[in-house]
């Protein structure tokens, strides 16, 4: 009987161990259930730290310190030079004068006449019968050493009288270019009639400057 009491005694000795190691145990489970994840927790946030064999957790909490070094570059960009160009200084001295646009004479050279005095006039007047007018005048050329062109004026032939006249195409010429009286102008004048077998002779203008070999009044 007492050895069957010792051994129950023993049975339950041992079973309350087992009970026991079998609640650390569970107990162990459950602390390292509880820890682990806020020790990863707390090695995120900072507040410990973490090496390849494992975690140290103690009861003071250390804070980790991590310093950053800033490397800071200068960039030096190089301004090219300024290069000041001064303008050539302007004279003061005045230009040139440029002659004025030449006239036709002066415009008082005929009593009742018309054109003189005139840049490129369209009719031309000497004043008296018709063969002294030249109407619907184009000029192709002014202002050079002569002037150039074409009219309507009336024809007389050498056997005719003014009556028996007609209109034609006449050629007018102006030149002797030069100072009349102060004035640039043309100082003589002539139209002829190619179709008429006319042509340019100098002996035969007009003066546009001196009435009678007189100034005008």
């Amino acid at each position: 009987m007492r050895l069957i009491a010792r051994r129950d005694r023993l049975v339950l000795e041992q079973q309350r161990k087992g009970i026991s190691m079998s609640f650390r145990a569970s107990a162990a489970i459950n602390e390292l259930s509880i820890r682990r994840p806020l020790q990863i927790a707390l090695i995120s946030m900072g507040f410990i730290t973490s090496s390849c064999g494992g975690a140290a957790v103690g009861s003071t909490s250390t804070t980790s310190q991590t310093t950053v070094k800033v490397k800071t570059t200068y960039v030096t960009t190089s301004i090219p030079p300024v290069t000041t160009t001064t303008s050539p200084a302007v004279s003061a001295t005045s230009p040139q004068s440029v002659p004025a646009t030449p006239t036709l004479g002066l415009s008082n050279i005929y009593s009742g006449g018309l054109g003189f005095g005139e840049v490129e006039p369209t009719k031309i007047y000497l004043g008296g019968d018709p063969t002294g007018l030249l109407s619907k005048v184009q000029w192709s050329t002014w202002g050079g050493s002569s002037a150039n062109g074409v009219g309507v004026g009336e024809y007389v032939g050498p056997s005719q009288v003014v009556a028996q006249g007609k209109l034609e195409t006449a050629t007018v010429v102006a030149f002797d270019l030069g100072s009349c009286n102060g004035i640039y102008a043309y100082q003589k004048v002539e139209w002829y009639f190619p179709g008429e077998g006319e042509t340019f002779n100098p002996a035969h203008a007009i003066t546009t400057c001196l009435f009678f070999g007189q100034p005008p009044s």
